[in-house]
């Protein structure tokens, strides 16, 4: 089979061709005439390019995204308004990305419910989940409703985000709430604050996390 060289000359062509498309992308867009939220095959398509072309138009910043979770859902829709877009996780090597989820609990220590103060605590409980103070929770703080009818309202809403954000609900899983997650989390904070300080990149940064975590978890052995 011919082998084919790939000269810089090329790179440099296809780089500008990729710039004027995108281009075109962000004239068709200011005119109207582009959809305002594209799945990645309607990207791929657009672009001509391979889904992992995409991915690295991604994670080189081209194309800007992070994924993050329904937590600072609220803050970027304060910081970017109408430049916001949410969409699915992606697949990655064949594979669909399944994100964990996690919810806040109201927890009674021990025997409280049946003590002096079940009353209270009782009402206290049914007062969280009320339709109207759910409604209230996620209009001032985005928190995500455990009450089905709230849930069913929000999704009939016509914001598009908010309904990928439910939508994504759907396919995730329960995170563990084994003491394994809580040496992840801190792993993941070390790893993190050194990419930001400038310690590491990407790649170092993410193997210095496997390394703290299995280092952690061997020594609680």
């Amino acid at each position: 089979m011919p082998t084919s060289i790939i000269t810089t000359d090329d790179l440099r062509e296809f780089k500008m061709e990729l710039l004027d498309d995108i281009k075109q992308l962000l004239t068709r867009q200011a005119s109207g005439k582009l959809k305002k939220y594209l799945k990645s095959s309607e990207v791929m398509d657009l672009l001509q390019v391979s889904p992992g072309t995409l991915q690295n138009l991604r994670i080189n910043g081209t194309l800007p995204y992070t994924i993050n979770g329904a937590w600072a859902f609220q803050q970027l829709t304060d910081q970017l308004g109408d430049d916001l877009g949410v969409s699915l996780l992606p697949s990655y090597q064949g594979k669909k990305m399944v994100p964990y989820f996690s919810s806040h609990v109201l927890a009674f220590p021990n025997n409280s419910l049946t003590s002096s103060k079940s009353k209270e605590l009782t009402a206290l409980a049914q007062f969280f989940q009320r339709q109207a103070i759910q409604q209230q929770m996620w209009q001032d703080m985005k928190v995500l409703p455990s009450n089905d009818l709230v849930k069913k309202q929000i999704i009939l809403s016509d914001n598009h985000n908010v309904k990928q954000l439910l939508l994504q609900l759907e396919n995730a899983k329960p995170m563990p709430t084994e003491h394994a997650m809580a040496v992840i989390w801190e792993a993941m904070l070390k790893g993190i604050n050194r990419y930001l300080a400038g310690v590491f990149d990407a790649q170092k940064a993410t193997e210095y996390m496997q390394y703290i975590t299995e280092k952690s978890l061997n020594n609680e052995q």
